[in-house]
């Protein structure tokens, strides 16, 4: 099984700090991590964010992927952020799996973003989820995430 974090492909956005109030912050919009991940559901990306303003371990930016323990994560879709029980219709040979990613993977939580996620949580997400093995670029642009058109996650959910 491939690990997702091969898949992911860093961007360097960051453009500097804006005001607020007294303090300088961080644009989100224009922070370093990585692009999203398509999956087999149209419309729907995986934002697996790792960086110095992200919730993450390290949480540092400009390192390996492979070197985080845990990463920030969201389920995108039609412009909304969303959780593991918006899909109903996913099946699972165990039930148990379902109910044990939705306690990390629900938006029940209270956030749109679920951070600290331990990668093996996030890989068994990629795995449910199918990600197809491409990127979102900024508008819309799908690229490969890899020359190698063999590369791709197995799934055994």
């Amino acid at each position: 099984m491939l690990d997702f974090r091969r898949a992911l492909v860093r961007t360097n956005r960051f453009k500097g700090a804006r005001q607020v109030g007294p303090s300088f912050v961080p644009s989100y919009a224009d922070m370093e991590g990585f692009y999203p991940l398509t999956t087999m559901f149209p419309d729907v990306v995986l934002s697996i964010q790792g960086s110095a303003h992200t919730y993450c371990s390290p949480r540092s930016g400009g390192i390996p992927p492979g070197d985080y323990t845990a990463l920030e994560v969201a389920i995108m879709g039609s412009g909304s952020f969303l959780g593991l029980e918006d899909f109903p219709g996913l099946r699972f040979e165990n039930p148990k799996r379902y109910e044990e990613l939705l306690e990390v993977f629900s938006r029940a939580l209270g956030d749109d973003v679920f951070g600290y996620v331990p990668v093996a949580e996030i890989q068994r997400l990629c795995e449910v989820f199918r990600i197809t093995g491409e990127h979102v670029l900024p508008g819309g642009t799908l690229v490969a995430m890899d020359s190698n058109p063999g590369l791709k996650f197995s799934v055994g959910v």
